[in-house]
């Protein structure tokens, strides 16, 4: 991303130079006044790089996309890669981790079966720790 900054016309500049141009229009008994060019504004923008965010450190908190992650890479071993045809749901943002009280996340991650398997599947996770080092709580399987 870049943000531009221009350079602002004064009110005050312009004011006079609309005062002027009556003042000219204005004068019915002089002979016209000879056309005088109209002001040029330029306008001239300075862009300005956005630094690249910061990449993550072993040593931070997970959070609860890094724990939403985590459990799929789980279901998708312990799951997906054992039942040809099934495949996890994307997450969606629509259920996003919650935190539980001893500071870990309960992630909830969606598998379609293999076709001909009715229902569905999640796999829950409690985990936390940190990016580096993810811990697992408690791993569930279970059918919808």
């Amino acid at each position: 991303m870049r943000s531009h900054h221009h350079t602002v016309i004064r009110a005050t500049a312009v004011s006079s130079v609309l005062a002027t141009a009556l003042l000219l229009a204005g004068c019915a008994a002089s002979p016209p006044a000879s056309p005088s060019p109209a002001p040029t504004v330029t306008v001239t923008a300075t862009a300005t790089a956005t630094p690249a965010p910061a990449a993550a450190s072993p040593d931070d908190p997970l959070t609860a996309l890094g724990a939403w992650t985590a459990c799929s890479v789980l279901a998708q071993h312990e799951y997906v890669d054992q039942n040809a045809g099934s495949a996890l749901a994307p997450f969606g943002g629509a259920q996003l981790p919650e935190k539980n009280p001893d500071g870990t996340f309960r992630a909830i991650v969606g598998i379609t079966p293999p076709p001909g398997t009715s229902g569905g599947i999640i796999a829950s996770c409690d985990i936390g720790g940190t990016v580096g080092a993810p811990t697992l709580k408690a791993f569930t399987l279970k059918d919808i």
